[in-house]
Parts: C-alpha cells; sequence; structure tokens
C-alpha cells in the first residue's frame, strides 16, 4: 500500500481526486485490513469504485470503451450491480488484475484485489504520462572528523578560559 499512497501522490490524488470526488484522503493500510470496529465496508467500496473510475477515465482514449459512468450512489446500495460494472468496465480497460475478479471479493471493501487493481491503474496511468521513476540523489557527506574540526574553529566560546558557577575550566 505504500507505493500505491506515493503513486496516488504523483497524480495530485488529494487535489484531483479527494476534492473533486469529496473523499478523505485514504491511510497507507486503508485497503490492506479489514475495516476497524464501527467503520461502514461500503463506505471503503465507494472510494475505491470512485478511485476506479478517476484513473480510468485519466485515459480518454481508453475510457470510451466503458460507456456511460454511473456514480455509485446511484446504484441505491445495491453494491454488486455497482462492481458488476465495475469489473466488466475494468475488463474492457484491458485491466488484467480484474480478469478473475469477482464482485463479492471487492464487496469486502479491503484485500489483495483491491489493492492489485489500484496498483494497476496507477502504474498503466503513470506510464501513460511517461513518468520515471529515477534513484534519489544524497548530498556528499563531509567526512565526521572535518565536520568537528569546523565545529570547534567555528564556536568562539570554546577559545581560551571558561568559566562555569565562578569555577574555570
Amino acid at each position: 500500500m505504500d507505493d500505491i499512497i506515493e503513486k496516488l501522490s504523483l497524480l495530485d490524488y488529494e487535489t484531483s481526486f479527494c476534492r473533486v470526488w469529496k473523499h478523505k484522503r485514504i491511510s497507507r493500510i486503508y485497503y490492506a485490513h479489514p475495516p476497524h470496529f464501527g467503520e461502514d465496508a461500503n463506505h471503503r467500496v465507494n472510494i475505491f469504485f470512485d478511485m476506479c473510475y478517476w484513473l480510468m477515465n485519466m485515459n480518454k482514449e481508453k475510457a470510451k470503451k466503458m460507456g456511460v459512468f454511473v456514480n455509485f450512489k446511484d446504484y441505491n446500495g445495491n453494491i454488486m450491480d455497482a462492481l458488476s460494472k465495475l469489473t466488466a468496465d475494468l475488463k474492457k480497460f484491458g485491466s488484467a488484475a480484474a480478469v478473475n475478479v469477482k464482485p463479492e471479493t471487492l464487496a469486502l471493501g479491503y484485500g489483495e484485489d483491491i489493492c492489485h487493481i489500484i496498483d494497476e491503474l496507477l502504474n498503466v496511468e503513470l506510464y501513460r504520462r511517461e513518468y520515471q521513476f529515477h534513484p534519489p540523489v544524497f548530498p556528499e557527506e563531509l567526512d565526521e572528523s572535518a565536520q568537528l574540526d569546523d565545529n570547534l574553529e567555528d564556536d568562539p566560546n570554546l577559545h581560551g578560559v571558561q568559566e562555569i558557577n565562578g569555577i574555570e575550566i
């Protein structure tokens, strides 16, 4: 899930998804674990549904194959119909992760299948944008002994006699 959150941030998901689709940010373990006590699993499915369509609609050319988008809330609580439409659209979109997925597994609101689908859609979009990951570049570190010597010379209080509580050191 950590890489999913990183990839979402590369697509500016807080602005273009959370604000526009009116969802809160998800945590890095949101879809990896079952809902905690008192949390509605349907809400998780709603976010997953909207996130999939948000990611698929970034690719306008492939999105044309899916037909008309129906908002999750328009299914009036019939989650299985919504997830059946989503899995059919994922297959039309060309998602390999959705080939063997059943709507029943997605209805749980968490799990490996959900993580794979989101990760695949993110990879497709980043590839389409020709995003390239590069290894990080770290600044060169100075030798520790050189740093200590520099610190001694820079501190004017270290020269001469020092006094603490009336005692010379």
